[in-house]
């Protein structure tokens, strides 16, 4: 009797990450697709907004530091797969971000959106500093302040513009992972 109630639950917790795998997976697919081609050619403010720090963000936030961990990784191997320029510090650099940001938010019981954009604000200025590191590493002379003004800060802001509209549907996408847990 005791065994088929722990392979009922080994069987729930298998159901359950699967169907967080796919979820999660197919938003960041989406995301991935989207910020590789249609942002890349459409842009408000003149640069690419970062929808995978977003996403790595958004889910940390509201599942957890493993979660976000986890998510992190993932999302850094496919966007360097989908548009790599031959330097692979993003699935690191969102390991980290998703673990830190799942870490730091469990303190905070109201998820909303205001403590959101207070967590994008730190995790854009690491993602300033790693394109800062890739214009470094790939050009031999350039401006900083025309990299700031050309490039930092239109990414900056794009990426919060954007940050806070996918705040929206991750919100309800791990409401409903949540749920079923």
């Amino acid at each position: 009797m005791y065994r088929k109630t722990m392979m009922g639950s080994q069987s729930q917790t298998r159901a359950k990450l699967i169907a967080y795998t796919v979820c999660v997976s197919l938003l960041l697919l989406l995301l991935a697709v989207l910020q590789v081609t249609v942002f890349a050619k459409i842009s408000v403010f003149g640069a690419t907004p970062d929808l995978m720090l977003c996403a790595v963000l958004g889910v940390s936030f509201f599942l957890g530091r493993y979660a976000g961990a986890i998510t992190g990784i993932g999302a850094g191997f496919l966007i360097e797969a989908m548009g790599s320029t031959g330097i692979s510090l993003l699935p690191l650099f969102y390991l980290l971000l998703g673990y830190l940001a799942g870490h730091y938010a469990r303190v905070i019981v109201p998820k909303r959106l205001t403590a959101y954009l207070i967590y994008l604000l730190p995790a854009l200025l690491l993602r300033a500093g790693i394109t800062l590191t890739y214009i470094c590493l790939s050009y031999e002379s350039f401006n900083v302040i025309r990299i700031l003004l050309s490039t930092l800060l239109p990414e900056a802001a794009e990426t919060a513009l954007f940050g806070a509209i996918l705040y929206f549907p991750i919100r309800l996408l791990c409401e409903r992972l949540m749920r079923k847990k």
